[in-house]
């Protein structure tokens, strides 16, 4: 056979004077005049190029822009329907804008209606409430006057032991000007008239007291104390009941050892401050400002309406100890003190 891979069935088709007789097909040129670009701008091989950078900086001429972007003008009559659009928008703009502006205004308006509204009845309210309230103090004031007063039995000596306190928290009212202790027997130009009608008034003239009875021996204790504790001060802190007819208050007492109280009180070691030990509890003394804690127990005559008995105590012996430091000097300080660690005036003064 003839037939192979190197010669096909149909090879005498592809023989040489098949072949040569075939025409070479050309391709067509290309329109470049549809792109619209001046024959200016196109440059041949031969023409020198200019160099990229300066290219891409050079500004077209105008007549070159001209002739690229030239156009055909538009309608006059799709001109006019542009404007026309474009001025109805406008107004449509305008018209929406003026709207917005009423609401808001509109929005102000309703939010003051309901602003002042609101503070109408909040006035309204307050009026009501204030007739209310007026009304119910008229009604509580006719109860108040139709309620006969009525005093308890034990009210009246509660309110003489405050009085009492009232009177004597700061001591005698009025200090003596000599600078001697009055004695007992002396008129009580010392104390206030205040002081001195309460006293007569509301104790009993054979009230008991820690040393002696009667009023005077009141007053006397009150001179001593007010002449020779400077600064002295009285305070109520708490006052019940401690019986039937008895009360009992809770006391604070306060005052500032001076040298009068120390030559007074405490003559021992006044009279011993030459001596090494007496010079040291006179210092440890001197200036100092004492806070007792106490009581006074009251008890009340009912038959007569007077203060029977008066008796207090308050606790000298702790602040002393804590001044001086050990028992052995406060045992010194009160040897032949004439006041006693419980705060009472012993029998030798």
């Amino acid at each position: 056979m003839n037939a192979s891979v190197l010669h096909p069935p149909n090879n005498w088709h592809l023989s040489d004077a098949v072949v040569g007789n075939v025409v070479q097909r050309s391709r067509a040129t290309p329109d470049l005049t549809r792109f619209s670009i001046a024959p200016s701008r196109l440059r041949t091989a031969a023409e020198p190029q200019e160099p990229l950078q300066a290219r891409a900086w050079k500004k077209p001429r105008l007549t070159e822009v001209v002739q690229v972007g030239k156009a055909e003008p538009e309608p006059r009559s799709k001109v006019e329907t542009t404007v026309k659009e474009k001025n109805t928008n406008s107004g449509n703009v305008a018209s929406l804008i003026a709207l917005g502006k009423e609401s808001l205004r509109e929005a102000r308006r309703q939010n003051q209606r309901r602003y002042r509204k609101k503070q109408h009845d909040n006035m309204v309210s307050l009026e009501q409430e204030t007739n209310k309230l007026q009304l119910q103090i008229e009604q509580l004031e006719q109860r108040r006057r139709a309620i006969t007063p009525t005093v308890r039995r034990d009210d009246c000596y509660w309110s003489v032991v405050v009085e009492y306190f009232r009177l004597f928290k700061l001591g005698l009212m009025e200090q003596p000007s000599t600078q001697q202790l009055p004695s007992n027997a002396t008129p009580a130009k010392d104390i206030s008239s205040a002081q001195l009608n309460f006293l007569c008034s509301k104790l009993a003239q054979d009230v008991a007291l820690n040393e002696g009875r009667g009023v005077d021996a009141v007053i006397y204790s009150w001179r001593r104390a007010s002449f020779w504790f400077q600064d002295f001060r009285l305070e109520l802190e708490d006052l019940h009941k401690g019986g039937e007819n008895a009360l009992v208050a809770v006391t604070k007492t306060s005052f500032t050892i001076t040298e009068r109280t120390l030559r007074n009180v405490f003559p021992a070691i006044w009279d011993d401050r030459e001596s090494e030990t007496g010079s040291a509890l006179v210092n440890k003394l001197l200036g100092q400002r004492i806070v007792m804690r106490g009581t006074t127990f009251f008890e009340w005559d009912p038959t007569r309406s007077l203060v029977s008995s008066l008796i207090a105590q308050s606790d000298l012996l702790t602040p002393v100890l804590r001044l001086l430091g050990c028992l052995k000097d406060v045992e010194r300080v009160f040897g032949k003190a004439i006041i006693s660690p419980d705060f009472h005036w012993t029998s030798s003064s």
